[in-house]
């Protein structure tokens, strides 16, 4: 037994390099893998117990849609009150659940400000382990538990803890590799990794972490003299993370571009990316920024078109400014349009092969196929996503286009009916069904479609388009917007040379990156405005969730999107997220993120 004390003391000490969260795999059969378990032998703690366990689970699902999902398992997660002997939670188990306790939660929240991020990442790093299909935890902790009390197997179990300790480098390799994905999926699902990184070593949320679970370690002065140092490995485990963190500042950047319609500048930062972590989240929206730039080639050669467009998720408005801006000459956007949209499959394919359930890439490749000619493969792609997503409304509305467009007239109908019934407000529809009937001859019915849509949307772009392409006769009043202002924050306005700035904003951190050889600098200041500037002119400024301010129109932090709505009008663009939405104003131009339909911040940019 002294020995097997002795490493298993050794062993602890191995892992605590990256502060390992446990997790769970077992020789033989063994009750803890299962959720039964916990919630037999533990208190559940509930949103009626305490706020924060609300916010747990809306943080958990924001960082799965982040990450993606292993076949076969769910990730689901179940908060304890208490903290089991022996076994340091939090802890993922093989049958898909996350057991979080009441005293993780606790730590994460000993930096209130920092409190989302930090368990964001607490809950990151498990879904990590998750995916990677990863539970050597608990057949440690298994074979400990079982050699004080089965004397009799005390060989074989030594053998077996002694086997683990041996592996302890591909272990701590695992370890990392979750700390890595970790904070990936923490920045993709739009939380400040910089909150797991900062600070001092003695006050970062390394350190915290373990002097909260566990102190002894922490403390015990006959380990120091044997082992490196809690000082020594959390520096040494934040150096690492750090050039992590850089580069997810690189997705941060192609994101903001993204939603600022700057698709070229989003495709540069997330290649740039995709270079250091090529995972699905970064394949998606490389995809995705390559897809709306070919759409704008797309309405640029089809300007003069009679025949009206149908829409199909993913479809940007058919008649923008940005549209205007491209080069007239037909044959040139049409080459365009093909050079970027091959692109954007290719992207789409890889992110399918890396996660074959991830919808958004799904719906988005069925559009794509549509508009290069391919209305089978459309079928093809959104029967598959069906699968995955019975009744999905994009991937119906994707087929319904895409069976017209085969000549399965009733087919078409059928599904863009049973649409309406699903989700009578699903728009895009009614305006489908509406131009099917108008192709087919049937003038009336299609009248009526499109005033009802006409009645229902104040989606001005599209509404325009269908009043001056349609000729039918339909009536519509378009939601009045306000007039356009140039919008600031403090005073700061998009155009602004990072030397004009305040000498009363404080820097938080700074960071300098090349993005397709142009210099770009990273700025984040303690009033919660973070900046993006290229060659010192400030080109995108953002609005963090603790932002205290109020737009121009006396928007803040917190508020609903119907407010929004109501200051602005109708959005000309909305974009999925990783976790909410996006809704764009770039005759404002300003986009707003949404999470739980409450504004969580703000993006500035100018066109």
């Amino acid at each position: 037994m002294t020995n097997i004390r002795n490493i298993k003391t050794s062993f602890l000490l191995i892992i605590l390099g990256v502060f390992a969260f446990s997790h769970s795999y077992g020789r033989v059969p063994n009750p803890k893998e299962r959720i039964n378990f916990w919630q037999d032998n533990y208190t559940a703690w509930t949103e009626s117990d305490d706020k924060r366990v609300k916010t747990a689970h809306q943080i958990f699902t924001q960082v799965l849609k982040a990450a993606g999902q292993r076949r076969g398992v769910e990730p689901r997660l179940h908060i304890i009150k208490e903290d089991p002997h022996n076994l340091s939670l939090p802890i993922s188990i093989p049958d898909g659940w996350i057991i979080l306790s009441k005293s993780v939660i606790d730590i994460c929240y000993q930096q209130k400000n920092d409190a989302k991020a930090r368990l964001a990442f607490v809950l990151a790093h498990e879904i990590a382990h998750q995916l990677e299909d990863d539970f050597w935890h608990m057949k440690f902790f298994q074979a400990l538990d079982s050699a004080q009390t089965r004397e009799e197997d005390s060989k074989h179990l030594f053998n077996e803890v002694r086997n683990i300790a041996q592996q302890s480098d591909k272990i701590l390799a695992k370890e990392l590799r979750a700390d890595e994905l970790g904070i990936i999926y923490t920045t993709i699902a739009g939380y400040n990794s910089q909150a797991i990184v900062q600070g001092k070593s003695n006050d970062s949320f390394f350190s915290d972490w373990s002097k909260s679970r566990h102190p002894l370690r922490y403390t015990g002065s006959k380990i120091a003299k044997t082992h490196p140092n809690i000082d020594q490995r959390t520096t040494a485990v934040k150096v690492r993370l750090q050039q992590i963190s850089e580069h997810s500042d690189l997705f941060r950047i192609g994101l903001w571009f993204y939603y600022s319609g700057d698709y070229i500048k989003a495709i540069q930062s997330f290649d740039e990316f995709r270079r250091h972590f090529p995972g699905r989240a970064v394949h998606h929206n490389l995809a995705s920024s390559y897809h709306r730039l070919a759409m704008r080639f797309y309405n640029a050669a089809n300007n003069k078109s009679q025949q009206l467009q149908f829409q199909l998720a993913m479809t940007i408005d058919p008649e923008s400014r940005a549209s205007n801006a491209t080069i007239r000459n037909i044959s040139g956007n049409k080459k365009q349009f093909n050079e970027a949209m091959s692109k954007a499959v290719k992207y789409y394919k890889l992110a399918l092969d890396q996660d074959p359930s991830y919808i958004q890439s799904n719906i988005n490749l069925a559009s794509a196929y549509f508009h290069t000619g391919q209305p089978y493969k459309t079928i093809a792609t959104s029967l598959d996503g069906l699968k995955a997503s019975p009744n999905n409304h994009l991937l119906l509305n994707n087929l319904a286009v895409a069976l017209y467009e085969t000549g399965n007239l009733n087919r078409a109908r059928n599904t863009l009916n049973m649409i309406l019934r699903l989700k009578p407000d699903f728009l895009p529809a009614l305006y489908n069904i509406g131009n099917i009937e108008l192709r087919e001859g049937n003038h009336e019915a299609a009248e009526s479609y499109w005033q009802k849509y006409l009645d229902k949307t104040p989606e001005t772009l599209w509404a325009k388009y269908l009043l001056n392409r349609s000729q039918l006769s339909l009536s519509y009043r378009p939601v009045p917007s306000p007039k356009n202002t140039r919008e600031h924050i403090i005073n700061l306005q998009v155009g602004t040379y990072t030397n004009e700035l305040p000498e009363s904003w404080q820097q938080k951190y700074s960071r300098k990156l090349n993005i397709s050889e142009s210099p770009f600098q990273v700025t984040e200041y303690s009033n919660d405005v973070t900046t993006v500037a290229e060659s010192d002119e400030i080109r995108l400024i953002i609005a963090n969730s603790r932002f205290k301010g109020k737009t121009q129109q006396g928007i803040s932090i917190g508020n609903t999107k119907s407010s929004v709505f109501n200051r602005y009008g109708y959005p000309a663009y909305t974009y999925m997220a990783a976790s909410g939405q996006i809704i764009a104003y770039p005759e404002h131009g300003i986009s707003f993120r949404i999470v739980d339909d409450m504004v969580s911040s703000w993006l500035l940019y100018w066109e």
